[in-house]
Formats: C-alpha cells, structure tokens, sequence
C-alpha cells in the first residue's frame, strides 16, 4: 500500500499525510484514527505512537 493510497482512503492528500508522517504537522485524532485502522495498529499501541515520546505528532482538534 501506498502513501498515495492511504492518503486516499484517509481522505486527506498524499502530501499532507507525508508531512504528518515526517512530523511536520500534527494528526488529528480522528486522522490517527484511520491510519491506526488501515494499518491494523493495534489499540495498545497507538498511544504509544501518536502520543509516546513525540507527543506533537497528535493533536486532538478535528477537522
């Protein structure tokens, strides 16, 4: 699966899930949300991802 795809399916465009995923933006929420889904991240650990020792890469404002 591509970034491209996946950007597709978040509903968001291929460059804005590039900068997220770089840590040049924050994910909302509900982006880290469907991310965690698509990819089968298990609910243990994605506050270990969105919010572990990198907390600003999620924020909680939605859309």
């Amino acid at each position: 699966t591509s970034q491209k795809e996946i950007a597709l399916k978040m509903g968001i465009s291929q460059q804005s899930l590039s900068r997220k995923l770089n840590g040049k933006r924050p994910f909302t929420v509900e982006e880290a949300t469907k991310l965690s889904d698509l990819l089968s991240i298990p609910p243990e650990k994605r506050a270990e991802i969105f919010l572990g020792s990198s907390s600003h890469y999620c924020n909680d404002r939605t859309r």
